[in-house]
């Protein structure tokens, strides 16, 4: 049978090696049977790559316990950020409420504001008109109308202020 090149120096390496061995083996004053050495050898080499094998998968067991976790964290965490944005979607919805009512009362605040200006309006354009020259056949001038707007009108605007004529 024919072995390549690279075959037997690897076996005479071998073969060299188990050699070594067991010279140290002796050195140390133990005497064993080569092939019992060799053997026992084997067995360890066998129980090293099982023991590396078992710590392997329960290192990829650890992991994906890790990334499990690290998954039920990141749904927790979506699920507060969740519950936060409802509770300021809800305050800001709130908000709008307040800000519409006040919007609301400051209309019906403007609204009748109007309304007692055209009734004060009106009894002061009655006055002009009762102190014509004809009470029978009331009339205001055009000028008291004018007169009677720029007094609203300067009043309103100097609201709460003093007028001295």
């Amino acid at each position: 049978m024919y072995e390549s090149p690279v075959e037997v120096i690897l076996k005479q390496m071998r073969m060299q090696h188990e050699d070594n061995i067991f010279k140290a083996i002796q050195e140390y004053d133990v005497h064993v049977n080569k092939e019992e050495l060799i053997k026992a050898l084997q067995y360890d080499r066998g129980q090293y790559d099982k023991g590396y094998s078992d710590g392997f998968k329960a290192a990829l067991e650890f992991r994906q316990d890790v990334i499990e976790s690290q998954k039920e964290e990141i749904e927790r965490l979506q699920a507060e950020i969740e519950e936060t944005n409802e509770a300021d979607r809800e305050a800001e919805l709130q908000a709008l409420k307040e800000s519409k009512e006040n919007a609301k009362l400051f209309c019906e605040a403007i609204n009748h504001a109007k309304s007692e200006a055209v009734k004060e309006f009106a009894e002061r354009l009655k006055e002009k008109a009762d102190s014509g020259f004809w009470q029978e056949h009331c009339y205001v001038d055009v000028e008291d109308i004018d007169n009677l707007v720029k007094e609203m009108t300067e009043q309103s605007v100097n609201y709460g202020s003093s007028k001295t004529e």
